[in-house]
């Protein structure tokens, strides 16, 4: 029997400065640390457009606004990095992790390892990570700015 598990809530995210894929010390920094004079992360629910998470934390005005937009374009020229750990139910043969709109670029990370590389909102990413989950389990997605 098929079993699903959502990954909805539970969600932080943060800003990057804009680079290419993470090297693997900052990989385990951003999957783990909650502490490390980075800047705060943000609480999410998923599905989350970054804008979205900002207008909601009161970072930013909303950009529909008559005369605002100019003042959110920094958020589309930032990487932004989501983050979740959840624990994962062994009484399955086979894992999926299965993302239904990535938006723009994006590295998915689990468990400080890098599964896979998405670009297409479009299309949905689906990735087998049997063997790969552990009890406690660190879902990192790093979207580059376009």
């Amino acid at each position: 029997m098929k079993k699903v598990q959502r990954l909805n809530s539970g969600w932080k995210v943060r800003k990057l400065e804009s680079h290419g894929r993470l090297q693997p010390q900052d990989v385990s920094r951003l999957s783990m640390d909650t502490s490390s004079g980075l800047e705060d992360w943000i609480p999410t629910d998923m599905p989350a457009e970054i804008h979205d998470v900002l207008l909601t934390a009161g970072l930013i005005e909303n950009p529909a606004m008559k005369g605002s937009f100019g003042e959110t374009t920094w958020v589309s020229e930032c990487d932004w990095v989501y983050r979740n750990t959840f624990v994962s139910h062994k009484d399955a043969r086979r894992f999926f992790l299965h993302f239904k709109g990535l938006d723009t670029l994006v590295d998915v990370y689990l468990n400080e390892e890098h599964i896979a590389f998405h670009n297409n909102i479009y299309l949905p990413l689906r990735v087998d990570v049997t063997g790969k989950l552990g009890d406690t389990n660190n879902l990192l997605l790093h979207f580059h700015s376009p």
